[in-house]
Order: C-alpha cells, then sequence, then structure tokens
C-alpha cells in the first residue's frame, strides 16, 4: 500500500531527532489535527497522511514517511 505502481515510496530529509520528542512532536500534531475537525486550521491537513504514518520534519517541514533508528556505541577503548 501506499506505493506507486507497485513500488514503496520512502521520502525522508535526513534530519535527526530522539525518538521520544518525535513521539511527542507526533503527538502534538494529532491534536492539533483534533482540534482542525472542531473547525479550527490545521496546516498539514491536505499535505500529508498522518494515519499513513507520515509527518512534517520539525526541523525543515518536508515532508517524510520514514524515521530511522539510529545506535550510537562508543568506540573501545583506547589499548596503550
Amino acid at each position: 500500500g501506499g506505493g506507486r505502481g507497485g513500488a514503496a515510496v520512502v521520502q525522508l530529509c535526513g534530519h535527526a531527532a530522539h525518538a521520544g520528542c518525535l513521539r511527542r512532536y507526533r503527538a502534538s500534531v494529532l491534536a492539533r489535527r483534533a482540534q482542525a475537525a472542531g473547525g479550527h486550521t490545521f496546516e498539514q491537513a491536505h499535505s500529508i497522511s498522518l494515519d499513513s504514518g507520515e509527518f512534517v520534519c520539525p526541523v525543515c517541514r518536508r515532508a517524510s514517511n520514514l524515521a530511522l533508528p539510529l545506535h550510537y556505541h562508543s568506540p573501545p577503548p583506547h589499548q596503550t
């Protein structure tokens, strides 16, 4: 689903965000969408599909539909 001609479409801008921050951002977007249903304006109403997992990057405002997890590992201690 969501692909064009059977192919998957992946959109991401490359900005990094903490997973918890992205979850809180998505919750605030969903709350604004709920308010929009009550007659308020919602700036993303026609640009993205929240139900399909799309979101607007909070940094650059580009549409994205994928968040890649990054795991940082500290380098091994220097051996002398």
